[in-house]
């Protein structure tokens, strides 16, 4: 099983050096996309010696952030490269996978036509952060974990599944929704898959909701699939859809 990875970081570059030495060593290859000019990111991918593509598709025709034009040019590269029926793992910048990620993925011998997410706790602050690393799970049981799996946070699929050459022949090689923000393409990418739309609540204090409650699509409807597992996710949730708001974690950029 082949699996690559695609990360989007634009000004993201200290979640990006926190997050990406740890999940580099799951993929067959890493692939991060940032805004040209982001010289942090960057020194980040070139230090971790990670292939890093400066696009100038995320302020395409006017967006703010448009991520689906991103996705649709890392897709055409694989693509091109032959990755015809390889695994595509999609991450946020700011997420940390767990560190036997690849072993639980394959272990779960996942079915080519399925497409996996997993549910996310978010540590909000570098506090937090040290705290998680220091006590694990204990002090993960104190976060809040977002009750919902698919979205553009970690998106597994198989570039050989019929739903992903269906979408791909249908646009022309375009298969993630070209949006003015981030506020929706990774929604309707997900939803390709044939689940049943479901948006859970992302802000206080709606989303603060017990750990091990069942999802309202649990089973699922369609071709979604939970992942065993949870990941983390770094900073503040459900603010940065048109590009980064948030303070950053460092309070300077990386050296080289």
């Amino acid at each position: 099983m082949r699996i690559d990875a695609i990360i989007q970081s634009c000004s993201y570059h200290d979640m990006l050096a926190l997050t990406l030495p740890q999940n580099k060593g799951h993929f067959d290859s890493v692939t991060v996309y940032t805004k040209r000019g982001d010289e942090p990111t960057k020194q980040v991918c070139s230090r971790e010696r990670i292939s890093c593509v400066e696009t100038d598709r995320f302020t395409q025709n006017g967006s703010k952030f448009n991520r689906g034009a991103v996705y649709n040019e890392a897709f055409q590269a694989l693509v091109q490269r032959g990755a015809l029926h390889h695994w595509v793992c999609i991450i946020d910048s700011d997420i940390v996978l767990p560190c036997d990620f690849r072993e639980a993925f394959e272990g779960l011998n996942p079915d080519p036509e399925c497409f996996y997410g997993a549910r996310r706790y978010n540590v909000e602050t570098m506090e937090q952060y040290k705290e998680v690393q220091r006590d694990g799970q204990k002090a993960l049981d104190k976060c809040v974990c977002f009750r919902g799996y698919g979205y553009g946070y970690l998106q597994c699929f198989n570039v050989g599944s019929s739903t992903f050459i269906r979408a791909w022949n249908e646009t022309r090689g375009n298969p993630y929704l070209e949006w003015m923000d981030g506020s929706w393409a990774d929604c309707h990418f997900r939803l390709l898959w044939g689940d049943a739309p479901w948006n859970p609540p992302t802000f206080p204090p709606d989303h603060i909701l017990d750990h091990s409650a069942p999802e309202p699509c649990d089973p699922p409807t369609g071709l979604l699939r939970k992942l065993p597992f949870n990941v983390v996710h770094l900073g503040i949730t459900g603010t940065n859809s048109t590009g980064r708001h948030t303070p950053l974690w460092t309070p300077n950029p990386p050296s080289s």
